[in-house]
């Protein structure tokens, strides 16, 4: 069985660009840069970061409404899946480092 199938991936939200597009599109860069490095090194196996602007964006991208409690239902927000390599601890460090809130 592969790992993908026995460690899911988390799905997270980027605290500091709730409500904020401009921090939304500042902070994408700086978040996508950091996770290709972690990719690189191998820590995570992939992510996927999208800046999620409005309800239409939600229904596009098939994010489910948990969302909700860490954003009050503001937009926009940066939202992320990240796929770990074989344990959790590695990714919670990558998510303190990025200030970034689990939301699956």
């Amino acid at each position: 069985m592969s790992d993908f199938l026995t460690i899911p991936a988390q799905e997270y939200i980027h605290l500091p660009s709730i409500g904020d597009y401009a921090k939304c599109k500042s902070s994408f860069d700086m978040i996508n840069y950091s996770l290709k490095q972690y990719h690189k090194d191998a820590k995570i196996k992939g992510f996927h970061l999208i800046i999620i602007k409005n309800q239409d964006d939600i229904e596009a991208h098939y994010i489910e409404t948990s969302f909700k409690d860490v954003t009050n239902d503001v937009y926009p927000f940066l939202y992320l899946f990240i796929q770990p390599v074989l344990k959790y601890e590695e990714l919670e460090i990558i998510t303190k480092e990025l200030n970034l809130r689990i939301i699956t």
